[in-house]
């Protein structure tokens, strides 16, 4: 429950109080507080100034702020504290009821407000004039001077006038009564009401701290501990095994991953219409062909017939195609299909995407086919979160056993005979992004252009071996590429087993196939675009037949009419003149049929053969849309691949948490708190240590153990990604379907920026939390051999019953007596200094503990004390204290 302490308190050896607050605060030992010095006057309260102190740091803050914050406090205490030396002054009653009134008509409706009065009391102390021992309304407590170890243990009077002693044995109990502990609910006026009239209480508390960060990383040790390898899962149904062939394993994982998400990857296509019968040509037709033929035939131009013939069955969406890409986007076309940039370099993968998505544009803006879609004029990125969340969760089924499938087929466990298998170590799984092969000497690194390459960079691998192979022939540089080769050749047979770079290896060779389809296509596209060059063979064989059609021809021409009149001047009657001149026509008809048949035969096959070519440009146009629209979704998804192999890798390197930085601890006091008070460090029992971690390990680290650590992990993303994260905060999911490397969107920072030296795994703390919750109290109970603590600058080690001293016992509480040096003799006659009221908690903090028990004496009047009020003093700027801030607790 947030609360809000505000301290009154005139100047004097009051302030020392505040000192030793602070430097427990410093300890991490009470909670913030604000302190309010002596107002000199009934000013305004809204108006004062005070002292916020938070981790041991003192802020200026206004009082009209204290509650006006944007979480307001469910429990408000004002605690004026009244000290007892000699020249102390008080708080005015005025100004203690300004500033309560301030506080109780400012504070939220539904907020506690509690007022309270300690007394700072010696024996036979006289308390500064003009003092009011106790008002009506208001908790009024006196801090016994006693020194003790425990509640039902000896106890010693505090006899002394040294400000900064007496504010270091009533400081705790000031603490306790005002519900400033940290990390321990203690409230203990929550269970008193005020007295009536103006009755006190005398109150003593204390105070026991057992540190467990000793027992804490022991045991995260020995659980979590397990060679190097992987912990074996536990699975009270089925036996755990590691897989015997871990390149199997992981190379099917990979496919099956393919198989179930390639239909996100890879678009359908069209097929092309079948073959079609030749077809048949009607008699005017073949006529009208003839009739063209003879023509071209007396125009001494029959290959020119030919080649127009068959071009003008090409339609023209072919040239408009090839105007298309070649015309508006001829750099992308070289990208696409050569795979190389105009200095002769190979193409970046990176490349590929806005080049296919260019040319598919300028497909979509010609639109000139019927199957032609609109491509929008900004890259595409497709959704592929259903892809990611199954490549991590096919990753870590390999080490966990999980059957995350919901009944599917596929991405099972590894099935290794009745048995679940696992992979034996996470690097066989992911490669740790650390694990780069860097490429040296500098001079080969220059020639090949890769100073490092990462395990996931399935292209790079690839390009690397070719350029290493390459530069083998060098004669400077050749001894130096075969000796980086063979170190290459062995990290990179190592990242081959991993079942990310399997899976990428997939996206790869899919990529490069689309990219080829886009080639072919285009190629094939380009090439019918093109005048046809089938003509002019016809034109070559069929040459010899034209020339003697003409022959013929001009002979008939000729020769009819000389033979028609010689025929004629021998008396050849007209009859037989036009049998012969019949006959020499039909001659040379059927000579042009011959011709005509011989060309024309090849003619129609080109012609069909161009008509079933025509007839498959929509498709190819179809499938080249798609095939490109392949290349920059398989671009994508490569890119993505390679973020979210390396996010996976940094997990898996380290999901148990053993690289994890130790806990920072706040100072540990060695000097200056009371026998009331006390701070231990347990001691791990290293055999009952190993026994609850052996006991703990079943529970904890079980079939699918991974599950937690990992979404506790990529959900988390948004929290480190700063104002870039802030949609992730808000819905984690959006991660997923971020684009990748070299994109600079969220996925792609927090990849880079998460490495296994400065990133603690989200999951890890998951997994002790687990394990924490699962220990019983007999279990934290043995893990302790002994506590050390510190006490007056020298160190102690004594058992846990010793240490705790009786502190947070309930029956201990409820009985004994409170010191009797602050006691008048009647009220010890009375046994008023008996303990009336009581308040014990206790906490588990970590794998250590808190306990605080405060005892409140029943309710005394002011006689029942050996109190007094003293007179005023004859100068009182004499008698004043001088405070200045010190430390009286010691580190």
């Amino acid at each position: 429950m947030r609360g809000t302490t505000v301290f009154l308190a005139p100047a004097g050896s009051a302030a020392g109080v505040r000192d030793v607050l602070t430097d427990m605060s410093a300890a991490g030992l009470v909670s913030e507080f604000y302190w309010l010095d002596d107002l000199g006057g009934n000013a305004d309260a809204g108006r004062s100034r005070l002292v916020r102190v938070s981790d041991g740091v003192a802020y200026d803050s206004e009082f009209g702020d204290l509650l006006a914050g944007p979480a307001p406090p469910e429990r408000i205490m004002l605690c004026v504290l009244i000290p007892s030396l000699p020249g102390d002054t008080a708080v005015s009653a005025d100004r203690e009821r300004i500033v309560s009134e301030h506080l109780d008509g400012h504070r939220p409706e539904m907020s506690k407000f509690t007022r309270v009065r300690v007394i700072i009391a010696r024996r036979a102390a006289a308390l500064p004039a003009g003092t009011a021992p106790a008002f009506a309304g208001w908790h009024n407590l006196v801090i016994s001077p006693e020194d003790s170890y425990g509640p039902g243990l000896g106890r010693k009077s505090v006899h002394t006038d040294d400000p900064g002693e007496i504010s270091r044995h009533a400081t705790p109990v000031i603490a306790a009564v005002t519900g400033l502990w940290a990390a321990i609910g203690h409230f203990p006026l929550d269970d008193l009401d005020p007295l009536p009239g103006e009755a006190l209480r005398v109150v003593r508390s204390f105070y026991r701290q057992l540190d467990g960060h000793r027992i804490e990383e022991r045991l995260r040790e020995r659980l979590f501990e397990t060679g190097g390898a992987m912990p074996l899962p536990f699975d009270p149904i089925k036996s755990v095994v590691r897989v015997p062939n871990v390149e199997l394993a992981t190379h099917r994982m990979a496919d099956e991953l393919w198989i179930k998400r390639h239909n996100l990857l890879r678009s359908s296509r069209i097929q092309p219409p079948c073959e079609k019968e030749p077809k048949s040509i009607r008699g005017l037709e073949l006529t009208r062909m003839f009739l063209a033929f003879l023509i071209a035939a007396l125009k001494r131009a029959p290959g020119a017939w030919v080649r127009n013939f068959i071009d003008e069955t090409a339609a023209g969406t072919a040239r408009l195609v090839q105007q298309a890409i070649l015309g508006h986007a001829r750099s992308e076309y070289e990208v696409v299909v050569g795979g190389k940039t105009p200095d002769g370099r190979s193409v970046d993968w990176t490349a590929y995407r806005l080049a296919a998505h260019q040319i598919a544009a300028a497909i979509s803006r010609w639109g000139g086919s019927s199957v032609v879609t609109r491509f929008p004029e900004q890259v595409a990125n497709v959704n592929l979160a259903p892809v990611w969340r199954d490549y991590a969760s096919a990753a870590l089924t390999l080490l966990d056993a999980e059957d995350r499938t919901h009944g599917a087929d596929l991405l099972g466990p590894i099935q290794v005979g009745a048995d679940r298998g696992v992979v034996p170590r996470a690097s066989e799984v992911v490669a740790d992004p650390m694990a780069q092969f860097t490429v040296a000497p500098d001079a080969v690194a220059e020639k090949v252009e890769t100073a490092s390459l990462s395990p996931y960079d399935v292209f790079g691998i690839v390009e690397l071996a070719r350029r290493l192979n390459a530069l083998m022939d060098d004669r400077e540089l050749g001894e130096d590429a075969k000796r980086t080769d063979q170190a290459f050749t062995q990290w990179a047979g190592v990242v081959k087993r991993t079942y990310a770079f399997a899976f990428g290896e997939r996206l790869t060779i899919e990529l490069l196939r689309a990219r080829e389809e886009v080639r072919s296509l285009l190629d094939k596209l380009n090439a019918l675009a093109k005048p046809s060059d089938g003509a002019a063979s016809v034109s070559r064989r069929e040459r010899w037949v034209t020339r003697l059609a003409l022959l013929a021809l001009a002979l008939l021409v000729l020769a009819l009419p000389l033979a028609a009149i010689g025929m004629w001047r021998r008396g050849v009657s007209l009859i037989w003149i036009g049998v012969a001149g019949a006959t020499a026509v039909v001659l040379t008809a059927v000579l042009l049929l011959i011709a005509f048949a011989l060309a024309e035969r090849e003619v129609f096959r080109l012609i069909n053969r161009r008509r079933e070519q025509v007839g498959l440009i929509d498709a190819d146009v179809a499938n080249l849309q798609a095939a490109l629209r392949d290349v920059q979704v398989l671009s994508q998804a490569y890119g993505q691949y390679q973020s979210w192999s390396s996010v996976l890798g940094v997990f898996l390197a380290d999901p148990l948490g053993r690289g994890l930085a130790a806990t920072q601890r706040h100072p540990r006091i060695r000097w200056g708190l009371p026998r009331s008070t006390a701070l231990g460090i347990a001691v791990p029992d290293e055999v009952r240590t190993e026994r609850v971690a052996e006991d703990l390990r079943g529970g904890v680290l079980h079939v699918g153990w991974l599950s937690t650590p990992w979404e506790r992990t990529w959900q988390s993303a948004g929290e480190r990604l700063g104002p870039l994260g802030n949609d992730i905060r808000r819905q984690p999911e959006l991660i997923l379907s971020k684009e990748g490397a070299g994109s600079e969107s969220a996925l792609d920072v927090w990849s880079r920026c998460i490495r296994p030296d400065d990133f603690e795994t989200p999951g890890a703390s998951a997994l002790w939390e687990e394990a924490v919750q699962r220990m019983t109290a007999s279990d934290r109970t043995q893990l302790v051999d002994a506590v050390e603590y510190v006490r007056e600058d020298a160190g102690h080690r004594i058992s846990v019953g010793d240490f705790r001293a009786g502190v947070g016992d309930r029956e201990l509480a409820r009985t004994g007596h409170i010191d009797t040096s602050l006691f008048a003799e009647g009220a010890l006659v009375g046994h008023r200094n008996r303990v009336g009221a009581h308040r014990v908690d206790i906490a588990d903090h970590r794998l250590g503990w808190i306990a605080v028990t405060t005892q409140f004496s029943d309710g005394v009047s002011f006689d029942d004390l050996n109190l007094t009020v003293a007179a005023p003093p004859i100068d009182r700027d004499e008698t004043n204290h001088d405070h200045h801030q010190q430390q009286y607790l010691k580190f």
